[in-house]
């Protein structure tokens, strides 16, 4: 049928599109059983983060020479209804192909400045480290709410990011991460 041919062409060329630049991909059946995965997916991310199935963990940073705890990094983990505790690098590239990263950063950003205030009151005055995916430091919306949130909060984040941003859209990327740094943000690439 001509509407199932240009759905497959249309699967092959978003396949084509995420696997990198200049890369020819063909359809081939099985795409069409990821194709329905990823939507699944989807509409499950979207659930979780209203649902509040998504947790945070905190690996502590600590100063070989001293051996003082001198912050945290934020690990975010799924705690699917039925799959049990799902690991980010199994749903956070579906989050970014689906558009559901920047709820899920807003939300883990809230989080662990809120996380921050209760270490304070416990006695550890701790910074704690974000990954941000590149595709949202590069996103003048993205920046504007964060920048907000630790302006508000006082908080003291730092965000790892990864390389691509700077690669995707070096002028922007280095404009925001510029603007966070100013507000006290800690960047790492």
């Amino acid at each position: 049928e001509a509407m199932e041919l240009v759905g497959d062409a249309d699967l092959a060329l978003f396949k084509a599109k995420n696997s990198g630049r200049g890369q020819l991909f063909m359809f081939i059946p099985e795409l069409r059983a990821e194709a329905l995965a990823r939507r699944r997916y989807g509409l499950e991310l979207h659930r979780a983060v209203d649902e509040g199935e998504f947790l945070l963990f905190y690996q502590p940073q600590i100063q070989l020479d001293t051996g003082v705890v001198s912050g945290a990094e934020a690990l975010l983990r799924w705690r699917h209804p039925q799959r049990g505790m799902i690991r980010p690098d199994a749903f956070i590239g579906m989050a970014e192909e689906t558009g559901h990263i920047r709820p899920l950063t807003d939300w883990v950003i809230d989080r662990a400045i809120s996380d921050q205030r209760i270490f304070q009151k416990a006695g550890h005055d701790v910074a704690v480290s974000v990954n941000v995916s590149g595709k949202l430091i590069a996103n003048e919306q993205f920046a504007e709410r964060a920048l907000r949130q630790v302006r508000r909060s006082g908080a003291r984040l730092c965000f790892e990011i990864t390389e691509t941003a700077v690669i995707d859209n070096p002028r922007l990327a280095l404009d925001v991460m510029n603007e966070l740094k100013q507000a006290g943000v800690g960047i790492s690439i």
